[in-house]
């Protein structure tokens, strides 16, 4: 049977035990708390650490691209040499033309000086 003392013995008694378990639990809660924080500080450490290494040779690649392409000539040099290339062969067919012509005329003059040597002096 219930007694007005024994009846709050018990509800404090109660009333302790829940403050107890809400104590341990918030201090269990605090403490998974706590570990997920330094879990996700070295987590974002990693992925920082990670992030830099690919920014580096990032870098790195953009270093490379850009001394393979000044080692390569430009469109307009390339262009420019080209046109200088095409006169100068142009200049050369043509004075091979000359030459092949000179030649003939050369070729025709020594036949026909050789042709009136050969009537003068010859039969």
């Amino acid at each position: 049977m219930w007694t007005v003392t024994t009846l709050a013995a018990h509800v404090e008694q109660r009333f302790t035990d829940s403050e107890k378990a809400v104590a341990a639990a918030l201090a269990a809660a605090e403490k998974a708390v706590n570990a997920a924080l330094t879990a996700a500080d070295r987590a974002v450490a990693k992925a920082e650490t990670a992030s830099e290494k690919r920014f580096e040779a990032l870098n790195e690649l953009r270093g490379m691209v850009t001394d393979r392409d000044q080692a390569f000539a430009s469109a307009e040099k390339v262009d420019g040499l080209a046109i200088r290339i095409d006169d100068r062969l142009k200049a050369l067919e043509n004075w091979r033309s000359k030459s092949t012509g000179a030649a003939v005329v050369v070729s025709l003059f020594a036949g026909v000086v050789g042709a009136a040597i050969a009537r003068a002096f010859g039969s």
